[in-house]
């Protein structure tokens, strides 16, 4: 990924390409363009309000041609990139995601005297993991209770940045000390045994990214039910009792680098569906999580998946009524074939062995890194070539650098009701 081919040189008419490792699939189109060929290009989204993806589409609409696919791992994705960009449509467009193949399954969960409300996923604001202590101290008050948290702090050495940071807030929050259960940041393979530590997940997250919540079909998949934001596509995920309500935030002209929330979930009402007990689901069945489905693409030409209807909640459509989002205007075919070439020079400079040839792409972004945390981050692994990955950091920088800077702003009901 530091600007070579992005295509295969010999790729023929009939081929078809493929890019769903990361928010770089415009730099195919690019080289398809340049290079004068005609294979099919199929892309994905992974994100929603973050500008690396967004960048991706607003460089790739020139350069769709018939034949082109965009994958989306939900409706609500989908619905999402449709209200954005006019070239995303039903036609070249579908929903799934081969991930049932790869899911933990099926676990035993083992007693316990308490009821054990779990978390699991990074540890950060746009995630809401104070919710998860505020559910706790609201449970605790009902029910004899402890939580169980695993994943990454992020970013770590913040207000809740480390395991000691995390039971202080806990204890301002009203809970026991000894109520708090850190796992850690487990690897992939102990997944299933922290599910079998828990009788509940909850996902209390209204993320500007988010776009699937993988860990609500991994919790399905895994026979754990979930209680989750009604939000996103959680509802297309999990059992609709299951849906808490959400309080959006009123946003205004909000920077599209970095993860933030769009709201809260309602604390009284989250508790009052744990202690319901709800119900499990296992989404992964569905055909369109098959790695079936994902091949028949390449032979088909569109998914062979019957067409669904989406109707999404109350909560998720005043959210896409609200949301608009500046800075997507379409640019001419010159335009975005001379920003992809300007991509590539500058992620050649900035992963570039040398670091005379890094400290000149650095330079380059000087005139973007000013209250930019995530470009000031990035400058700084490439000066000292830490982190060389550090891929969707990279697009980050790489967006802004051809002036690409969306902005979000939400305008919706202080508290918007569950329900379809």
């Amino acid at each position: 990924m530091a600007g070579e081919a992005f295509a295969p040189p010999g790729a023929g008419d009939a081929d078809t390409v493929v890019c769903t490792a990361g928010p770089w699939a415009h730099l195919y189109h690019y080289w398809r363009e340049i290079s004068g060929q005609r294979y099919r290009i199929i892309r994905d989204v992974r994100t929603t309000a973050w500008s690396p993806y967004l960048a991706q589409e607003w460089l790739a609409a020139p350069l769709v041609r018939p034949g082109d696919l965009l994958v989306c791992p939900s409706e609500f994705t989908r619905a999402f990139y449709r209200r954005l960009f006019p070239h995303v449509t039903p036609a070249n467009s579908c929903v799934l995601y081969p991930l049932a193949e790869h899911l933990p399954p099926p676990v035993d969960r083992m007693p316990g005297t308490r009821l054990r409300v779990g978390y699991l996923g990074r540890l950060a604001d746009d995630k809401n993991v104070l919710a998860v202590l505020q559910l706790g101290h609201e449970l605790h008050r009902r029910a004899d209770v402890e939580l169980h948290f695993a994943g990454p702090f992020y970013p770590p050495g913040g207000a809740v940045g480390s395991p000691a940071a995390l039971v202080e807030a806990a204890v301002r929050a009203g809970l026991p000390a000894d109520r708090i259960h850190y796992h850690g940041n487990l690897p992939y393979r102990q997944i299933g045994s922290f599910f079998a530590r828990i009788d509940v997940l909850y996902f209390p997250a209204v993320s500007g990214i988010e776009s699937f919540g993988r860990v609500l079909a991994e919790a399905g998949c895994a026979g754990l039910p979930v209680v989750a934001t009604d939000y996103a596509a959680s509802p297309e995920l999990v059992p609709a009792g299951n849906l808490v309500p959400v309080r959006y935030r009123e946003i205004r002209a909000q920077p599209l680098t970095s993860p933030f929330s769009f709201g809260a979930p309602d604390t009284m009402a989250a508790a009052d569906r744990v202690l319901a007990g709800p119900q499990a689901l296992d989404p992964s069945r569905h055909p369109r999580y098959a790695p079936a489905s994902f091949l028949g693409l390449f032979g088909a030409g569109a998914s062979a998946l019957p067409a669904e209807p989406f109707v999404p909640t109350a909560s998720v459509q005043a959210f896409l009524d609200g949301l608009t989002v500046t800075g997507l205007a379409p640019r001419p075919v010159a335009d975005s074939l001379a920003h992809c070439a300007a991509q590539l020079r500058l992620m050649r400079g900035l992963l570039h062995p040398r670091a005379a040839m890094r400290l000149g792409a650095v330079a380059r972004l000087l005139p973007c890194l000013p209250g930019d945390r995530m470009l000031q981050r990035v400058a700084r692994e490439r000066v000292l070539a830490a982190n060389p990955p550090a891929v969707l950091r990279n697009a980050v920088a790489a967006a802004r650098h051809v002036g690409f800077d969306p902005r979000a702003t939400l305008a919706v009901p202080a508290a918007t009701a569950s329900g379809r």
